[in-house]
């Protein structure tokens, strides 16, 4: 990985390297413990999806205005955290293993689709505060057919990206504002006021 990155600089070869490692540690993991155990593989992905999102974060860091391949390496690492937080999430819901290796998840009634609106919310949050709409997508990546207990398999694709599809319509329209007003209810939830500088930079984003 290290020599294919210093020698093409390909934004995806590490997070495609560490989504290697994440997978076969899942395995392992639910290989030792046992499939019927799924708090612990779904806990041990949360873990990792997070400490993704944090590596993630900083390589945002090392690039803020975003100009570089770190940027992109950033875009990607952010997507993996979201398709492995969202398919750990909807696991602990649907019961359905890992072992089967597939990344998009099944079992889900249509009746459960609230819990899945309010993932797609919490991603959404996470997503706006920390600027990167690759998160938010590799969340709804797993909702595509995980209600095929709604008819047949076509209707339960359907169903997926009709969620899939019109929440990343609505995030992208309305993403500035939604961030701006995130922003600033975080900061008076913190006891800090925006500055003059602040204000007049939000109202130009």
């Amino acid at each position: 990985m290290r020599a294919h990155w210093c020698a093409f600089r390909f934004p995806p070869t590490i997070a495609l390297a560490i989504a290697g490692y994440a997978f076969a540690l899942l395995l392992a993991i639910g290989q030792i413990v046992g499939y019927k155990n799924q708090w612990i593989v779904a806990g041990a992905a949360l873990a990792i999806a997070t400490g993704i999102m944090i590596a993630g974060i900083w390589w945002d860091l090392t690039d803020i205005r975003r100009e570089t391949e770190r940027s992109q390496v950033a875009f990607w690492l952010h997507c993996l955290a979201g398709v492995l937080m969202s398919r750990a999430l909807f696991w602990l819901l649907t019961g359905t293993g890992m072992e089967d290796g597939q990344l998009i998840l099944t079992g889900l009634p249509v009746a459960d689709l609230p819990y899945v609106l309010l993932m797609v919310a919490g991603a959404a949050v996470i997503s706006l505060l920390l600027d990167r709409r690759s998160l938010l997508v590799g969340c709804l990546v797993p909702t595509v057919g995980i209600f095929d207990q709604f008819g047949n398999g076509v209707l339960a694709a359907v169903m997926g990206l009709l969620v899939a599809g019109s929440s990343v319509i609505f995030f992208s329209v309305t993403w500035n504002d939604l961030r701006t007003r995130l922003l600033a209810i975080s900061l008076t939830v913190s006891g800090q006021r925006p500055t003059r500088r602040r204000s007049e930079l939000w109202r130009l984003r």
